[in-house]
């Protein structure tokens, strides 16, 4: 068996549209859930906050077991696809759900039933997104190649999530209610989430060609040690979680400070495409750095850019739409970086199949699930909690003190987070002449068994 296979761009398209449902419904959840309940429904920030926390709380300690699963299958259809096909659709219907609250619902009964709904989404969310994941692991070999495969999937990914950041806000103004506006939107996206998600399923040939652990708790608990005892996987690891959170919170407040600071808030589709086209113009030059001097010197560059660029929050003034453009192309184009990061995760996979002699791209992306999951819960509570703390009221205007407050939130206080995770980062030693010379060990072990 050859050390690289190449994946005709059909097939890495095709396996991406499975990204652009996820980052659709991703994007809609993180940047209006805590809006909605809140600005639309009235109900407590931090209330709002602690049940995102708990449902994804749910959904992130789901995450390794189903990765060791979707390992463990053995199945005509491969080990992967049967579980994105599974998962797709009740996804996308729960999704729907989510913002369709009965009117009769006290807002008591609205935060328990936005728990209920959120546990049965998240469960077919993690189904349909840890095989996903570690399937994307499994089409290509190539250093530079995964990087392309992971850029096709982002790509796809962002016109769903700019689709997520710009659409719902076309869609809800159209209705006097608020309520009956953010329902319409979920269940125009609800649409093509599930068609998005279905579509991986159903085009892309599954091989299912690595040998199977048995399955136990033990191998189980096991693989969860081994994936930890990877040194370079818990940096990269970190520092994802850490962006994460900072993200997370920051998301859930800047429609707000959008709406309430800037006075831009029937900009705001323009403002969320901006960000976006920004961010897929920049995948060719993150990807040329990243083969000119690595991908770890190439995303250390996009950290350090990343310590400076949310000071535009503080920067912009409130009607500068062009100043707030020019803020999102910055922005935008320091983003892109992120996706080496998820290059470099699915590189650290294969030393641990030369290490273990097993291929576990599930537990490694169940466990990268898991801390992504767990992070923007923690963020999203963050932040409903810091809404409270500062003295936002819903659907009022706003003390001056508090808007300075959130400025600063969603400024200055991600600017810290990122240079964390710059700190972090910098140890992580695992690049381009690593992967050669473990993908050759692979190559030269899997002919000799063939």
């Amino acid at each position: 068996m050859g050390q690289k296979r190449e994946v005709p761009v059909r097939t890495k398209v095709l396996y991406g549209t499975g990204q652009l449902g996820l980052d659709l419904k991703n994007e809609v959840v993180n940047r209006f859930l805590l809006f909605f309940y809140t600005d639309a429904l009235h109900v407590s920030p931090t209330a709002v906050g602690f049940m995102m926390l708990v449902g994804k709380a749910w959904d992130a300690v789901t995450d390794p077991a189903m990765g060791y699963i979707s390992d463990s299958t053995r199945s005509r259809f491969g080990r992967r696809r049967p579980y994105v096909l599974i998962g797709a659709v009740p996804m996308a219907f729960f999704f729907y759900l989510l913002f369709s609250p009965p009117v009769w619902l006290t807002p008591h009964g609205l935060l328990w039933y936005m728990l209920g709904i959120s546990l049965v989404l998240y469960t077919f969310f993690t189904i349909f997104t840890i095989p996903y994941l570690a399937w994307g692991a499994e089409l290509v070999r190539g250093y530079h190649e995964r990087t392309a495969v992971v850029q096709v999937r982002s790509l796809l990914g962002l016109i769903g999530g700019v689709a997520g950041a710009s659409v719902p806000m076309l869609i809800v103004r159209n209705y006097t209610d608020a309520r009956t506006g953010f329902s319409a939107m979920a269940f125009t996206l609800a649409i093509i989430v599930a068609a998005a998600t279905l579509l991986p399923g159903l085009a892309v040939r599954d091989s299912g060609r690595d040998r199977l652990p048995n399955v136990s708790f033990a191998h189980f608990v096991s693989g969860l040690r081994h994936t930890f005892a990877n040194r370079d996987f818990r940096l990269i690891y970190l520092t994802f979680c850490l962006m994460t959170v900072s993200a997370a919170m920051g998301t859930s407040i800047q429609l707000i400070v959008v709406k309430y600071r800037l006075n831009l808030y029937d900009q705001f589709p323009i403002i969320a495409l901006t960000f976006g086209i920004s961010f897929a113009l920049s995948f060719p030059f993150w990807l040329v750095l990243s083969q000119r001097v690595g991908k770890s010197r190439a995303m250390m560059v996009g950290l350090g850019l990343g310590c400076v660029a949310p000071f535009g929050w503080v920067l912009v003034q409130p009607g500068q739409l062009g100043a707030m453009m020019l803020f999102m192309v910055l922005a935008g184009a320091v983003t892109g970086s992120l996706t080496l990061a998820g290059s470099q995760a699915i590189d650290v996979v294969d030393y641990d199949e030369l290490m273990t002699g097993e291929q576990r791209a599930g537990a490694y992306f169940g466990v990268w699930a898991f801390g992504l999951k767990l992070a923007t819960a923690f963020g999203q509570f963050l932040g409903g909690a810091l809404l409270d703390l500062v003295g936002y009221v819903p659907d009022a205007v706003q003390n001056p003190k508090t808007l300075w407050w959130l400025v600063l939130l969603v400024g200055p206080l991600q600017s810290v987070v990122t240079l964390l995770g710059l700190l972090v980062f910098r140890r992580v030693r695992f690049d381009a002449n690593d992967v050669a010379q473990v993908q050759a060990a692979l190559a030269a072990r899997r002919a000799a068994e063939s």
